[in-house]
């Protein structure tokens, strides 16, 4: 509706065409709240009634505050806590860049921004000023100190729904602010009517935005923000404080005119915004009349999507305060003086304390492929690779940083997010941070922070793993990224080829969140490959079997998946190579019990190709599974690579290693090839790294070694054979039966 005057387009004609504003089409923000609001009214009726009481309450405050104006207003503090939800990858954004989401919100909240001398067609004016300051809590809800930043590492980073937002603080005291690396629906945010979020909807109470929608981007390496998106946040807020979009509750129409929102003139129940269609772009001003001739539209309202946004109007304002006057969603207890108190807000019981060190190394890792949401993952390198280490702390900012690297270089630093490379290989590297600030110091020690590899690969030519001889140190890994009783582990009660496997006990994945049904979807968990040397690979195939049930008879609700990807860098880098998901996946129909392969039949093979590219050291594979609701377990056997590998295989200028047969049940052949003459020592270790056999090389091209294991006196197991010389250094595992 509309009972202001608006100036008239002819008034404007010569002063905007002096104005300039150029039309900006923008591939922009797509705002999810009016999405999620009517699926929540599907759920649960009672909203629409909400809905009008709250319109009610509001019109009535409004008619009793009429003549209360900016100048008499009280400025209202509201605590707020940001929640980062990532997986080690950009998405886990520095503080920094959460405390400059924090100064764009309260500049325009403010009507402190810069650009406001940029407003046109005399909405300038009416620009208002909505008295509220937004502070991070200094209190989180246990009486801790805390710095309003909460980090959570979990796979809901990937999904970015009601499901996602974890650790939610009470929201009678805080406005929840959720960040993410991917919200599903293809929205860039949402937030929550307050009508929406009473009863047990009330944990879903806050805004949900993608992590690049938080700051601005002319800042540090490592801010993920875009000054171009950066008000995404302002936007979100206005919906949590009971703003419509400007042309109405819908996050646009089928039948839009091109440019626009909606196929009709709407409104957004607020006096002073003129009925429109909205604006996807920036209109020029001297257009900007498409719902009446004579009046110019609040395109560069913070509610709309033309990307070009400067303002609140003072209707918006006295809106919002209402919403805040309400006891509906509790907005009326945020900002009272006992909350302030209780969040550390209120500038006398604002906590300051020490630092809690945490740091992360950072693998951006996955490229090509069709995932997007692959996790990072264990963080391998090559010796000699960049390693990228970012600052993770909690509780309070940091003042000061103190690192040691073992064997980095270089082994310290006083940077914040420093980059480190390693000069020796073999395992997991120490890395120390102490952090600090005028409050205090802590310190956090890792002693699996980053994995380098052997100088040589520990696997060399055709491999057969059947995970009927296992070792703990045979360099197979897993991850689990929620860190949940879902996991990655070796059975020797099921099998393809024999009696053991390894399995993923998906039927017990679970979630974190305590406020809404988890169905055990959205868990990560990942199988990586010892490091392996394929040089002497030629028409390679990688082959695996595997065997799947599901615990439902509708396989419309079957979207698990399962990913084999590849790194020919140690592991720093990956490719996709294969995807089984849904109903494909599954080989032994359904189950609703804990799953256990009794037959051949519940098993099946896949394989793809190894290309020339593979013909090379440092390979890896590794085997991704994406949970569902329908989730039981995933037994993997008998992963095999095959080619053309022998001793005339052995290329001029290679140092190469190749034990035949192998694994053996007492004679064995050692082939060696010198790239060149020297001296070299052929070795054997046990599972404890224990010397067992040894000789000198022969400066010779090439050497067939036998060696009697029933002579050596070597019990059934694992043992590593190395070749070291002065051409370079190869290793193979052997086993021994």
């Amino acid at each position: 509706m509309m009972s202001r005057a608006f100036t008239s387009r002819a008034a404007f004609a010569l002063a905007l065409a002096s104005f300039g504003c150029a039309v900006l089409a923008q591939d922009g923000f797509r705002c999810g709240t009016d999405q999620m609001r009517q699926q929540a009214i599907a759920a649960d009726p009672s909203i629409l009634q909400r809905e009008a009481e709250l319109e009610h309450f509001t019109r009535q405050w409004l008619q009793e505050h009429n003549a209360r104006r900016d100048a008499d207003t009280i400025i209202l503090t509201i605590p707020v806590v940001f929640h980062i939800l990532h997986q080690n990858g950009p998405e886990n954004i520095p503080n920094e860049q959460v405390l400059d989401a924090m100064v764009v919100l309260n500049r325009d909240y403010r009507r402190l921004n810069e650009d406001l001398n940029q407003v046109c067609c005399g909405f300038q004016d009416i620009a208002g000023d909505i008295h509220l300051e937004f502070k991070l809590a200094t209190i989180d809800p246990e009486g801790n100190c805390t710095n309003g930043i909460d980090r959570i590492r979990t796979s809901e980073t990937f999904v970015g729904d009601n499901g996602s937002k974890l650790n939610w603080w009470p929201r009678n005291k805080y406005l929840n602010v959720w960040t993410v690396q991917t919200i599903r629906s293809g929205a860039a945010g949402y937030s929550q009517y307050p009508s929406a979020v009473e009863g047990p909807n009330a944990p879903a109470d806050g805004v949900l935005l993608l992590h690049d929608y938080i700051g601005r981007d002319n800042q540090p390496d490592g801010w993920t923000g875009s000054e171009f998106r950066s008000r995404a946040l302002t936007h979100e807020v206005g919906h949590w404080l009971n703003l419509q979009h400007v042309w109405g509750d819908t996050n646009g129409e089928d039948g839009a005119p091109p440019g626009h929102m909606s196929p009709t003139c709407g409104d957004d129940a607020v006096e002073d915004t003129p009925w429109t269609r909205g604006w996807n772009f920036c209109p020029d001003p001297a257009a900007s009349n498409n719902c009446n001739d004579t009046i110019f539209e609040n395109y560069q309202n913070y509610m709309e999507y033309s990307y070009c946004s400067r303002m609140f109007t003072e209707g918006q304002n006295e809106r919002m305060r209402a919403a805040l006057a309400s006891s509906l969603a509790e907005r009326n207890n945020l900002w009272t003086a006992e909350t302030l108190a209780a969040t550390g807000t209120d500038g006398i019981t604002d906590q300051h304390c020490a630092p809690v060190a945490d740091f992360y190394c950072f693998n951006d890792a996955i490229t090509g492929g069709s995932s997007q949401n692959t996790p990072q993952g264990t963080h391998f390198y090559c010796i000699g690779d960049p390693v990228s280490f970012f600052d993770n702390s909690q509780r309070a900012q940091v003042d000061s940083w103190q690192w040691t690297f073992q064997d980095g270089e270089p082994a310290t630093s006083n940077e914040q997010n420093p980059t480190v490379s390693f000069t020796t290989g073999g395992g997991w590297k120490t890395v120390t941070l102490t952090v600090s600030n005028a409050q205090g110091s802590s310190t956090k020690v890792d002693e699996h922070s980053v994995y380098i590899s052997e100088p040589w690969s520990y696997l060399i030519g055709p491999v057969q793993e059947n995970f009927e001889e296992w070792c703990s140190d045979c360099s197979w890994f897993t991850e689990n990224y929620d860190g949940d009783e879902s996991y990655w582990h070796r059975v020797s009660n099921a099998g393809h080829s024999g009696s053991s496997s390894m399995v993923l006990n998906a039927v017990n994945s679970l979630g974190v969140n305590d406020y809404f049904i988890d169905d055990g979807a959205d868990d990560i968990d990942a199988l990586v490959t010892p490091d392996m040397d394929l040089t002497w690979l030629d028409d390679g195939e990688f082959t695996f079997w595997y065997s799947y049930a599901v615990s439902t008879t509708d396989m419309e609700e079957v979207t698990e998946k399962l990913e084999v990807w590849s790194s020919t860098t140690c592991g720093r880098t990956w490719q996709l190579r294969k995807t089984i998901d849904g109903a494909d996946l599954i080989t032994a129909g359904a189950s609703s019990d804990f799953f256990v392969p009794g037959s051949e039949a519940a098993w099946q093979q896949e394989s793809f190709n190894l290309t020339s590219g593979f013909s090379t050291d440092h390979v890896r594979f590794k085997f991704v599974y994406y949970s569902g609701s329908s989730s039981n377990n995933l037994y993997i056997d008998d992963v095999n690579i095959t080619g053309t590998v022998g001793f005339n295989d052995i290329q001029a200028g290679t140092t190469g290693l190749a034990l035949m047969p192998n694994p053996t049940e007492g004679e064995l052949s050692v082939v060696y090839s010198l790239a060149a003459p020297g001296k070299g020592t052929i070795s054997m270790l046990d599972a404890q790294g224990r010397e067992v056999w040894s000789r000198a090389t022969r400066d010779l091209a090439q050497e067939r070694v036998s060696i009697d294991t029933r002579a050596l006196g070597l019990a059934a197991g694992v043992y590593t054979v190395r070749l070291a010389h002065e051409s370079g250094q190869r290793v193979e595992r052997l086993v021994v039966r």
